[in-house]
């Protein structure tokens, strides 16, 4: 849409154009040119001036129409329920502020949420069960299908709840169906009886004795030397890398409350990928020695499994 001045100051080069232009042809060709065909030069010149910028305009207007038809064309469910928005929010009586003004809420911060994922790839969100589906129907199997995740083990109570226990197993079963190829947890350990609890030993004997599971231990203090060296996000604490499509960074971790961000900027996954894979050969500080029993997933969340007395567990220290 063109403003007043981009009109006028139009109108007026047509004008200038039009008188101009013959008036030059008068001076070049020595009054040679009759005043009658100045003045037909001039209409002409007026009229190709004027047929150049209506059809500008409606090359403009008409690229402007096309593009706002591919915004509203109907491709998927996700382009008809905004299709569906856009109706029923005009279908809302103007008497009905209450209305109008809880969905023009609600939309804004829809547009706020599609602008952050658009512009700086980033989704804030909630978790909950469809999350979960969401963030695993991508995998298939591919050789970059890797969860890598950081699991601080002050963290224990909230790991073995039910949220981040389904989350677990689901996990788990695309891992034996094949569409996951491999779990490798980076455990982040403040002090050494933590080892002690039966959660901890639980999680550590499963990795150990599941096939394309994986783990090492890593002292915070090292996992916090190593984040100096990788420019992440201030706020990093535990992540989880999903393949090379995105990365959760969880923010809130408590039975009431898992909220976080989905980053899938590439440059940001890469980065988090390599800090992870550089805390991972970094130092093992704990491992469990020899052969362990296996534990199923069933046990592995069952209550009172490993006494924390019990012996066999050791402390391996690897420099």
């Amino acid at each position: 849409m063109k403003t007043p001045v981009e009109i006028i100051t139009r109108v007026a080069l047509t004008v200038f154009l039009s008188i101009g232009l013959p008036l030059a042809a008068s001076y070049v060709w020595e009054g040679k040119i009759a005043p009658i065909d100045q003045v037909f030069l001039g209409i002409l010149t007026f009229v190709v001036a004027s047929v150049v910028q209506i059809a500008t305009q409606l090359n403009t207007l008409t690229s402007t129409a096309v593009e706002q038809r591919k915004l509203w064309e109907i491709k998927n469910d996700g382009d008809a329920a905004l299709s569906n928005v856009r109706k029923h929010y005009f279908d809302i009586s103007a008497d009905n502020v209450l209305a109008q003004s809880y969905f023009e809420q609600k939309i804004d911060e829809l547009n706020r949420s599609l602008t952050d994922a658009a512009l700086r790839g980033i989704i804030q969100v909630s978790q909950n069960a469809d999350t979960t589906s969401m963030m695993l129907s991508p995998f298939s199997g591919r050789m970059d299908d890797i969860v890598r995740a950081v699991h601080f083990l002050t963290d224990n109570e909230f790991l073995f709840d039910v949220h981040a226990s389904h989350f677990f197993g689901a996990v788990a079963s695309m891992v034996a169906n094949g569409r996951i190829r491999e779990v490798k947890r980076l455990v982040v350990l403040d002090a050494e009886d933590q080892l002690q609890d039966a959660r901890t030993q639980r999680l550590l004997r499963f990795h150990r004795s599941t096939a394309n599971f994986d783990y090492r231990i890593i002292r915070r203090a090292d996992y916090a030397r190593v984040m100096r060296d990788f420019p992440l996000p201030a706020d990093t604490r535990d992540f989880g890398v999903y393949g090379s499509r995105f990365v959760y960074k969880s923010q809130t971790n408590t039975k009431d409350d898992v909220r976080g961000v989905f980053l899938f900027d590439n440059i940001e996954v890469d980065r988090f990928i390599n800090f992870f894979e550089r805390c991972w050969t970094h130092r093992v500080v704990f491992t469990l020695p020899g052969a362990q029993e296996a534990i199923s997933i069933e046990e592995l969340f069952g209550d009172d499994q490993v006494s924390p007395n019990r012996p066999g567990f050791q402390r391996e220290v690897i420099k």
